[in-house]
């Protein structure tokens, strides 16, 4: 983790000094807000996913929305919100702009999330989740940031 961590503020610095988003790569901070996920850090994480979010969602940046949506879907299922976060998980896994990243990252969840909720349930809400909305998901969590 230690590694990682620092490859991705290395990456954030060089990002930064090339004048960052939108020719720059939104993608080091939402690696850090991973591994916060990781750690355990919710309120970094989720400063980190809001950062990167806000970031893209203006230029409506699917697949780098998707890669953020997934990190907020991870803070979902840390805070016992298991059916919310695999209604996220099945908005990243059923859009046609998800990249391998958030797809991996979806997968993984899911994988978790298949020991916290019962098959019927779980997949209830991948089901919901497939009809959301990118845009007007991204909109209520920006707004609730």
């Amino acid at each position: 983790a230690a590694t990682a961590e620092r490859c991705f503020q290395e990456a954030l610095a060089v990002d930064r000094e090339f004048g960052g988003w939108p020719h720059g790569d939104p993608y080091p901070l939402g690696g850090l807000g991973h591994l916060a996920v990781d750690a355990g850090d919710a309120v970094r994480a989720r400063r980190l996913f809001g950062s990167a979010l806000s970031e893209v969602a203006e230029f409506g940046q699917r697949a780098h929305q998707l890669y953020q949506l997934i990190g907020f879907a991870r803070l979902r299922a840390l805070g016992g919100d298991h059916i919310g976060a695999a209604e996220w998980v099945g908005l990243t896994m059923s859009h046609p702009a998800a990249a391998i990243d958030a797809l991996g990252r979806a997968r993984a969840l899911l994988s978790e999330l298949r020991t916290k909720l019962p098959a019927a349930e779980l997949d209830a809400a991948l089901t919901r989740g497939g009809s959301l909305d990118l845009d007007v998901v991204v909109k209520e969590i920006l707004a609730a940031l």
